[in-house]
């Protein structure tokens, strides 16, 4: 059974307004009634014209899978700053067996807002990214 689902930035604080800057955490707070051999319980997150930025679960950590016994959990994932560009996100939550069961779920849970703060990029011409996401990328350049 689903409890809580929210949004913690890198204070530590509950939100839905986040630098872009900063990474933040999507906190799933659930309980487990009977053993089950196997769980996964994971986030879909969309963007503001409803397309499928990425789906994640918390079985894709080695660590996480396998049965789960009865009692309290929280599932949280961390997503990194500089990665989602300025505007508006969706969450929607899931749990279940794959291929086997579903075992809850809500569609569009949270909303939250990526606001440009400073991100990459902000100090170039102010110029905004295309795209849902932005990440900070690894370069290097060599003159020859």
């Amino acid at each position: 059974k689903l409890l809580a689902v929210n949004v913690i930035d890198d204070s530590n604080h509950v939100t839905s307004t986040l630098d872009i800057c900063k990474p933040f955490w999507v906190e799933i707070k659930y309980r487990i009634n009977k053993t089950l051999p196997y769980c996964r319980v994971g986030i879909n997150v969309y963007s503001d014209v409803g397309e499928i930025v990425f789906e994640a679960y918390d079985s894709d950590d080695a660590r996480y899978i396998g049965p789960r016994e009865p009692g309290y959990y929280v599932s949280r994932c961390e997503l990194p700053g500089n990665y989602f560009n300025a505007k508006r996100y969706f969450l929607s939550i899931y749990a279940g067996i794959p291929d086997t069961k579903y075992l809850a779920g809500v569609e569009n849970v949270l909303a939250i807002d990526v606001e440009d703060m400073g991100g990459i990029g902000s100090h170039m011409f102010e110029l905004k990214r295309d795209g849902v996401v932005r990440p900070k990328l690894n370069w290097e350049m060599v003159k020859k």
